[in-house]
């Protein structure tokens, strides 16, 4: 589970590039109306694997879930030797996931990015133990990272109440991520369904509006439910 894993630059006209430097999150836009008029279109399988014969890759968000416009490519899981934002291990350091899947879905002309994972354990008492180190790790609420090539990421996280009954149990934190002189708008999410677990990182421009959030929690929440 990658909490706000740290990127290099970010180019100025595309918050993609700030991707890295934040990957699972949730509602930055919950009321904006859908904008994702662009072309181009496509619909790539993301990274997976199966638990219990259900292939995890089929709890991922698809291109059609989230709108016209975007993008799918397979997702980076990240290094589970990496720090959370807090400077605590990282999830997937203290509960290592018997099975993950990722996917990114980018939309460049309306500068929006959505991370996508899903995580499963082998039974949920892992699970909530990986919750509990994914809340811990961004509750600081704010801090700063030096990266390996000399970057620093910087963010500002605030805890926020996500929509009632989509999962067993849920959090999620938004604000913004600072990076190359850029600053991003981030939402974070986490649902835990049984022993899996799906967590969501939406990344978009200041000036940038996409898909009304909350109906895609609802998807994921959905999608999820079949593996927990």
């Amino acid at each position: 589970m990658l909490l706000l894993a740290a990127c290099g630059g970010v180019d100025d006209s595309s918050p993609t590039t700030a991707a890295a430097a934040v990957t699972t999150a949730a509602p930055a836009t919950t009321d904006a109306p859908a904008t994702t008029d662009a072309p181009g279109t496509t619909d790539a399988p993301g990274t997976s694997s199966t638990t219990a014969g259900v292939a995890l890759e089929d709890a991922l968000l698809t291109v059609d879930d989230v709108g016209e416009g975007f993008v799918a490519t397979p997702g980076d899981p990240g290094d589970p030797d990496d720090l959370t934002p807090c400077g605590t291990p990282g999830v997937q350091q203290v509960v290592p996931p018997v099975d993950e899947a990722s996917v990114d879905l980018t939309n460049d002309d309306a500068n929006l990015f959505l991370s996508h994972q899903v995580f499963a354990y082998d039974e949920s008492g892992a699970a909530l133990e990986a919750m509990a180190a994914g809340r811990e790790g961004l509750a600081c609420g704010s801090g700063s990272s030096t990266e390996a090539d000399g970057s620093t990421t910087e963010f500002e996280l605030t805890e926020v109440d996500p929509p009632e009954g989509l999962a067993e149990e849920v959090f999620a934190y938004t604000g913004t991520v600072t990076t190359g002189g850029q600053t991003v708008d981030a939402t974070f999410v986490a649902l835990r369904q049984g022993s899996a677990i799906s967590t969501m990182t939406f990344i978009s421009g200041s000036d940038s509006t996409g898909p009304p959030i909350e109906p895609i929690l609802g998807i994921a929440a959905d999608k999820l439910a079949a593996v927990g």
